[in-house]
């Protein structure tokens, strides 16, 4: 099955879209990216956490960064969260990190 539109995502039952957003899922990270691009915030914050950890997508520090702070700017706990613990952890790409 092909990755689903966000028309698609919308119309689906809870079951539905918890079996295509479950880990092993093969349209799982192309799902949530889609969803993130959209604005939900839940799939903002997973979409971050793919990037930081490299799972199931590329690693890339920064775009996890960016897609916490989108996130964040809607109240998500745990995204903001996370932007402080990459800092914190010094998960931060070069240039993003302030010096003293």
């Amino acid at each position: 099955m092909a990755a689903p539109d966000i028309e698609t995502l919308n119309a689906m039952s809870a079951g539905e879209l918890a079996a295509l957003l479950a880990p092993g899922s093969p349209d799982r990270a192309a799902a949530i990216r889609l969803a993130a691009e959209a604005g939900h915030a839940e799939a903002q914050a997973a979409l971050g956490q793919m990037l930081l950890d490299g799972e199931e997508v590329p690693q890339d520090r920064g775009a996890a960064l960016r897609w916490f702070h989108k996130a964040a700017e809607q109240g998500h706990v745990m995204a903001i969260n996370m932007i402080g613990r990459c800092f914190d952890l010094g998960r931060v790409p070069r240039g993003l990190a302030r010096t003293r």
